[in-house]
């Protein structure tokens, strides 16, 4: 193997394993949000609800959005957490690249001695090996952020219309 597909393999590696930190964050963000948001809803139901300014239909429809966003907080926070599968090395799971198994050495010349062992060929499968195990890891992140910002846009979009609609009706009344 050349050098250079070694290289380009190791910047895929590094682009791959770049895409899961970047998720993580994007989830991060989206507990933190979410996390804001709930605050904020429990305390507008408890604030304006039970004053009596929300309609009960709107108490309501809040309560369901929360609801909602309970859903997508809990997706985000299920996107952030650790692949177990990396926590043993499983068969199939063995790649001198993967830290659980590099945590399984006694010392480190042992795994030195192990990766010093490593052709070309078998260092080129490594690194692909790791690049598709992250990519299948990532993609499977992605989908469940999608989900989760997806019921944090509809819990945030119902609420915002229930509430501009009890506006609304109560402004229509009292012109009435």
């Amino acid at each position: 193997m050349s050098t250079y597909n070694n290289d380009i393999r190791a910047a895929l590696l590094e682009h791959v394993e770049a895409q899961v930190v970047f998720g993580d964050t994007k989830a991060a963000l989206i507990v933190a949000a979410d996390a804001i948001l709930i605050t904020g809803y429990v305390g507008g139901i408890k604030e304006f609800g039970m004053t009596g300014m929300l309609s009960q239909f709107t108490i309501v429809l809040l309560i369901v959005c929360l609801i909602i966003l309970v859903a997508g907080l809990i997706l985000a926070l299920i996107a952030v957490m650790p692949n177990r599968r990396h926590w043993r090395a499983s068969a199939g799971m063995q790649s001198l690249l993967l830290f659980s198994k590099i945590a399984q050495y006694e010392n480190s010349q042992a795994y030195a001695a192990d990766f010093g062992r490593l052709n070309d060929e078998s260092l080129s499968n490594e690194i692909l090996s790791q690049v598709y195990g992250k990519s299948r890891w990532a993609l499977s992140k992605y989908k469940t952020i999608w989900w989760s910002v997806l019921l944090t846009i509809i819990s945030v979009s119902l609420a915002t219309f229930s509430i501009v609609l009890d506006i609304a009706v109560k402004w229509i009344r009292q012109l009435t």
